[in-house]
């Protein structure tokens, strides 16, 4: 599920941080995440435990415009 990196890719940010970025919910990330709709995403080993993941905001944008068949109505009806 996860690309194990030494050196980050560009645009990859942790959890959080794609939060702030795409001004979605931790929890709705997290549903892309474990649903397994983000398919670029990373785990830096140095970091502990979830602080340790990065994910594409890019990605996550692009699932966002084309919800897949099986989100929950959070992610599917999101104002703004």
């Amino acid at each position: 599920m996860f690309s194990v990196v030494d050196v980050l890719p560009e645009e990859h940010v942790p959890l959080a941080k794609a939060a702030e970025k795409t001004r979605l919910k931790l929890l709705l990330i997290l549903e892309l995440l474990f649903g397994e709709h983000l398919k670029d995403v990373c785990w830096q080993k140095e970091q502990p435990g979830f602080s340790g993941i990065m994910v594409s905001t890019s990605e996550i944008m692009e699932c966002v415009k084309k919800p897949p068949d099986d989100a929950s109505d959070g992610l599917r009806f999101r104002m703004g």
